[in-house]
């Protein structure tokens, strides 16, 4: 079995390898919040205290 480069994984955009750059990302989007921010987003920017009002519960710790 040939082994792939580091800089090859990130090309292709391994998500199963396990230094991906892109698990960084996953691991916020599929948080707690992460995807009712997401959905938050879609309709534009946000200062966080927008954010906190528009989606209840949300704390500082955030």
């Amino acid at each position: 079995m040939s082994q792939v480069s580091l800089s090859q994984l990130l090309k292709e955009g391994n998500l199963f390898a396990e230094q991906c750059p892109s698990r960084e990302v996953l691991k916020h989007v599929t948080s707690r919040w992460g995807v009712l921010i997401l959905v938050a987003l879609r309709e534009g920017t946000h200062r966080f205290s927008d954010l906190r009002r528009k989606i209840g519960g949300v704390s500082e710790k955030m």
